[in-house]
């Protein structure tokens, strides 16, 4: 525990070490420059609209001009295939290059399969299968391992809203499998996600995109960008998306409006300034999914719900983002950047929490839910952070190295999470018993549901106030002999602390009636370190990796059932894989192979409420093949094994148990061919089948979620400025399920659905 004031402290001295070492950079970069820089004219910052949706996945783009952001952002994605990435070291690196997996999913993929969820891009990405939480809308797992909301980065930056994410500012967005630690500090030992967005253009572009659908879908987007003055130096973005959206299941409904300005100031050839802001507004209904009646699925239609017609939720998010560049010469650059998001997430929920069959007592049928109104009416939260990179490459002798030196400091703060919370049980007085009968205070049947009855009044609470600043500090080395063989070294230390008040106050008495308020406030350091060779016998060809790294993830906030002091959850893996670039550098081939282990897994108990569990252990494989096998054909297809348990526990009934959502087997193909493919129009058609083997439906394995196989089309044309697109999901109308909670959350996949949508670029 530590006072106050060493917080106070210890955050002054971090930002002033940040600053000092961004702008130190200059006496740095100094020290290596051999020649006076000789730079082109700048005349982008960011990446030209050559992904734009109007654009098939074989149209050549012409590359950007050099910019001051460079090397922290890749060239644009060439269809389905990104030759770099910058996520898994920071700076732009080939694909053959890196040690380890980055998975890219690139803009002329979110146009050619429709996708407007995080979920929807998960089947392009092996090893990736989707979790649900009503509260968490964008959880998934990646290699067997639960990703959260914290686990997501934007720019770089943390990005830990719940709101559900909007896709119409991205340009990419980038997978790192396994070791994320080294250089953001967080995150689980399987990878991160991180976001990255659209840039002003220095040539205009504008693209308005009309897409209708089954279930009431009407959305439109907007992408605006171009110069301010004639001479390119002042240049801006706007994206702007709005969706409305019935929904297939009961009482559905989803409304958004998004909107995002950019703008660019290029100071000089080598100086940029670049500001970001998003804005998001998301109401939908508050969904948990169906229920498993009497340990069989399928009894009951998709469409079912449980939860009353008036539950709510709703997001409100605003992000800012501020990046200074500046390029000392070709070799050496500096960023310095800022965000800032806060975000309010209220939400009102009648959830089923147990059957009739919990207590024979009761006398009630086992198809009767007995449910508890949930309601969080003041749910903010806020996220600050700073980050400084110097980026630069000199030699020493024949050896190469690429140098990175960054420090990032994060503060994240959720004051004043406060759930009311209901008795499932109402205790009654009858005329004629001698003490309180307990009463189902909101009960439903679930074949024969009634909705509309009174709110039962919220007797009990869950209140937390939670902060967490992190200071992070990092080197890293690529260095390359002849091209053959290199070696990636990097560490990363952290200062992190800690404070998590909490008290829980159930609405029902018993063993399980809650805590008092309890303070956990600690401080950790941890040293994380990664090490990674690649070695290239035929050169920008094929490559042959193996990696060895620690992650180190601080405790969350949230609502924790359990008083006693949270723990950080540590992780390591091991990996190895070979890849190859065939045809021309336009197909990528990858397999992997890794071995993970994380202590303190955190993860959902029940809906609502989350615990620590001991030590998860996943191993498995994974392969992928993106690009294009001729130059109308364009392909994406993966498999992943993954056999992913729980090690140790102290429930030994779940020691050796599969973890929960994690199929051993599941795999994608999705393909393109354009019929016609000219000058000024294309026509194409799109097949694709996603699998996904049967998975344990919660924790205790109880009960598996079946195995599906779903297929999908699509019909593109493009005729100069005029684009039309038709997609088709699950043509066949299979009946699956998505992924679970318990017994009691549940969601099932869409039904047959067409979206349509019409595009002009002008």
């Amino acid at each position: 525990m530590r006072a106050a004031t060493g917080r106070k402290s210890r955050w002054r001295h971090a930002l002033g070490l940040s600053l000092a070492l961004g702008f130190s950079g200059w006496q740095v970069a100094a020290v290596f420059a051999q020649q006076p820089p000789t730079i082109p004219e700048t005349t982008v910052e960011g990446t030209p609209p050559t992904t734009a949706p109007t654009l098939p996945p074989t149209t050549e783009a012409p590359t950007p001009s050099p910019s001051p952001a460079a090397p922290f952002t890749s060239p644009p994605a060439v269809g389905y295939k990104a030759g770099s990435e910058t996520t898994g070291t920071k700076i732009d690196l080939p694909q053959l290059s890196f040690p380890g997996t980055v998975d890219v999913v690139p803009r002329s993929v979110f146009y050619d399969q429709q996708i407007l969820r995080t979920d929807e891009l998960l089947r392009d990405v092996p090893g990736v299968t989707k979790f649900s939480d009503p509260r968490r809308p964008d959880d998934f797992s990646i290699r067997g391992f639960e990703v959260t909301s914290r686990d997501f980065r934007k720019n770089g930056f943390l990005d830990p809203t719940a709101a559900p994410r909007e896709y119409a500012d991205v340009e990419r967005v980038e997978i790192l499998k396994g070791p994320a630690s080294v250089l953001y500090g967080s995150g689980q030992p399987s990878g991160i996600v991180n976001l990255i967005t659209k840039k002003p253009l220095a040539d205009s572009y504008n693209n308005a995109q009309v897409t209708g659908g089954s279930f009431g879908l009407f959305r439109f987007e907007a992408d605006s960008t171009g110069p301010l003055n004639e001479a390119k130096t002042l240049l801006y973005r706007i994206n702007f998306a709005y969706q409305n959206y019935d929904g297939f299941r009961d009482f559905d409904f989803n409304e958004r409006t998004f909107v995002a300005p950019a703008f660019t100031w290029l100071i000089d050839e080598n100086n940029s300034i670049t500001f970001q802001g998003e804005y998001l507004n998301d109401r939908r209904h508050f969904d948990t999914g169906l229920v498993n009646v009497n340990n069989t699925l399928g009894l009951l239609p998709i469409t079912r719900s449980f939860n009353e017609p008036t539950d709510f939720a709703r997001s409100e998010d605003y992000h800012t983002f501020l990046f200074f560049n500046h390029r000392f010469n070709d070799d050496w650059t500096m960023r310095l950047g800022a965000a800032v998001e806060w975000y309010s997430l209220p939400f009102f929920g009648t959830v089923p929490v147990a059957t009739g069959a919990v207590d024979p007592r009761l006398g009630l049928p086992a198809t009767t839910l007995l449910r508890q109104v949930q309601d969080a009416q003041d749910f903010r939260e806020q996220n600050y952070a700073i980050i400084a990179d110097l980026a630069g490459k000199f030699c020493t002798g024949p050896i190469e190295h690429k140098l990175l030196v960054g420090a990032e400091l994060d503060w994240y703060n959720s004051t004043n999470f406060t759930v009311g919370l209901s008795d499932p049980l109402q205790p009654v007085q009858l005329p004629g018993f001698p003490f309180p009968i307990p009463v189902p205070s909101s009960p439903i049947d679930v074949f024969h549901p009634r909705y509309g009855g009174p709110v039962p009044p919220l007797t009990g609470h869950f209140d937390a106030d939670y902060t967490q600043e992190r200071y992070g500090f990092y080197v890293q080395d690529l260095v390359d002999f002849n091209h053959k063989v290199q070696i990636l070294g990097g560490l990363r230390g952290d200062i992190v602390d800690f404070s998590f008040a909490r008290e829980l106050v159930q609405p029902f008495g018993g063993q399980d009636a809650g805590f008092p308020r309890v303070e956990n406030d600690e401080t950790f350091y941890h040293l994380t370190p990664r090490v990674g060779i690649v070695y290239q016998p035929i050169e920008d060809v094929l490559s042959l990796y193996t990696t060895y790294s620690l992650s180190f993830d601080p405790p969350p906030g949230g609502a924790f059932r359990n008083p006693t002091p949270l723990r950080p959850e540590t992780g390591r893996i091991v990996e190895g894989g070979i890849k190859a670039d065939l045809l021309n550098k336009q197909l990528s081939l990858t397999m992997a192979g890794f071995y993970i282990v994380k202590d303190n897994v955190t993860t959902a108990d029940t809906f609502f409420f989350a615990t620590q569990i001991g030590e998860q252990r996943a191993q498995g494989v994974e392969m992928s093949a993106v690009g294009k096998l001729t130059d109308r054909w364009s392909v994406i297809g993966n498999y992943a094994y993954i056999d992913s348990r729980i090690l140790k526990e102290a429930d030994p009934t779940l020691v050796g148990d599969r973890f929960r959502g994690i199929p051993f087997n599941n795999a994608n193909l999705w393909t393109r061919y354009n019929l016609i493919q000219e000058a000024c129009q294309t026509f194409g058609l799109g097949l694709g089948v996603v699998y996904n083997g049967d998975r344990p439906g919660d924790l205790g394995n109880s009960f598996n979620l079946p195995g599906y196989v779903r297929w999908d089309a699509g019909i593109y044309y493009k005729r100069n400025a005029f684009n039309a697109a038709v997609y088709f999901e699950n043509i066949f109308d299979q009946r699956y399920y998505t992924g679970s909670v318990d017994s009691l959350t549940i969601y099932p996949g869409a039904p047959f659905t067409v979206r349509a949508s019409i595009g002009v670029t002008f």
